[in-house]
């Protein structure tokens, strides 16, 4: 990379730095390279098998092959991409120094003092509308959107060409898997081992996760749990804000290769559902019915997974169950809240800035509030560590398309040469460099 970037020595002065900093960086994403589908044909045969197989599960299931395809996609182009939008603009900021980040966007706030006004103004609809967090995300993801357009207007078409196709594949995928789990609901009653792998949890781990949940409900402040279930529902907005990032700092093709590694995860736990069908500690026993509050969201989410697996299984369908929507999520064991974070961790090892802060978010919080709010056993944790290995290694050792992709993929932060009209200054090059 830095023969890639060398480039005669300039003065520090501060035009040439502002220069490099804002709109001449288009070297990220050449403006004049072709907008391409990455996609391989490994890629179209993972999605486009499994589809053959769906209108026989679900006669064999006995239930009407009806999607909410537009539900679905309101739910992913929409709610998800602000969370996604919010987690890689702070990845952004984690990962790069403030003058590429925070510094021009501030400079250019201070000499354009009305920005501020319209901030605000967006903050305080979008609170009033959506509550504090969503609201503070959404405004957070538009300032930041706007930000990146305005540096680099010309390319900002590459940009979204280049996240587009992946985060297409990624939607296709949960859409097939939503099919698979709501034809198995109907076919085995997804809680059916959920007896089991209690009482295998307390031959492994000698530890019960319902008499945790409680014993922590019983000595933590409500206002701790009302954080891990913004932790544990946030989890798919990091993921693909991972999806977002890598593709933007490193190339399109490492993000198929991400992508197609999240959705080989979720089809090894499908594969389990349909084998061994386990629901989560909800689903038993009277301690969690009588203690857990109901204040909490939490409570009310995986009574309704009960009642909505319970339907599927009896074929007693209300006209809110029938189609399929991205709540026929009902897989268990593994837990894919363990395994998927994992795997963006492992795609995110370039960028050790970013990956070592998140592994200890992940192991503090993110595997604490699967525990504490009674989503997952202990043995489905496991599982979902042995399935993020798993999928790493298949996606690693089959689906490499090409010497080409592989040469690519080997080099994620690989990108264009810097514009002749503005190379970086010698040591913003260097910072550059060793931000990575």
């Amino acid at each position: 990379m830095g023969e890639a970037l060398a480039s005669p020595e300039l003065p520090l002065g501060q035009s040439e730095i502002e220069m490099s900093l804002d709109t001449e960086r288009e070297y990220l994403h050449a403006d004049t390279r072709p907008l391409v589908c990455r996609l391989t044909l490994f890629d179209y045969l993972f999605i486009g098998i499994p589809l053959l197989f769906v209108v026989p599960l679900f006669s064999l299931a006995h239930l009407p092959l009806r999607i909410d395809l537009s539900g679905m996609a309101a739910a992913y182009w929409g709610g998800t991409s602000i969370g996604a939008a919010f987690f890689a603009i702070a990845y952004a900021i984690l990962v790069f120094p403030f003058e590429l980040t925070l510094i021009p966007f501030l400079r250019r706030v201070q000499k354009q003092k009305g920005r501020i006004v319209i901030a605000l103004v967006l903050a305080s609809m979008m609170i009033f509308l959506m509550g504090w967090l969503i609201g503070l995300m959404v405004t957070v993801s538009v300032l930041g959107v706007s930000e990146l357009l305005e540096r680099r207007a010309e390319g900002f078409q590459a940009v979204l060409t280049d996240v587009f196709f992946p985060a297409l594949y990624l939607f296709c995928g949960l859409v097939v898997v939503s099919l698979f789990n709501h034809a198995l609901a109907g076919i085995r009653y997804a809680a059916t081992y959920d007896e089991l792998f209690a009482r295998l949890d307390q031959i492994v781990f000698h530890a019960n996760v319902p008499n945790i949940a409680y014993w922590s409900m019983s000595h933590l402040p409500l206002g701790f749990f009302r954080f891990l279930e913004v932790v544990y529902y946030g989890m798919f907005a990091q993921i693909t804000a991972t999806l977002v990032f890598i593709v933007l700092r490193g190339n399109q093709h490492y993000g198929v290769k991400y992508v197609r590694t999240l959705l080989a995860c979720y089809a090894i736990a499908v594969t389990v559902f349909a084998i061994c069908p386990v629901k989560g500690p909800y689903s038993i026993g009277t301690l969690h019915q009588m203690t857990y509050p109901r204040s909490l969201p939490t409570f009310w989410a995986e009574e309704g997974f009960l009642e909505r697996v319970r339907a599927l299984y009896a074929h007693q369908l209300t006209p809110n169950m029938i189609a399929v929507s991205f709540k026929d999520y009902y897989v268990g064991f593994p837990s894919l809240h363990t395994a998927l974070p994992i795997i963006g961790l492992w795609f995110l090892r370039p960028w050790k800035r970013l990956a070592r802060p998140l592994v200890f978010l992940y192991i503090t919080l993110l595997v604490p509030s699967i525990i504490l709010l009674e989503w997952h056993f202990l043995m489905d944790i496991a599982g979902g560590f042995a399935t993020a290995f798993l999928s790493i290694w298949l996606v690693e050792r089959f689906s490499n398309a090409s010497a080409e992709e592989g040469a690519l993929m080997a080099n994620p932060t690989h990108r264009f040469p810097p514009s002749s009209k503005a190379p970086l200054p010698p040591d913003l090059l260097e910072e550059w460099t060793a931000a990575d």
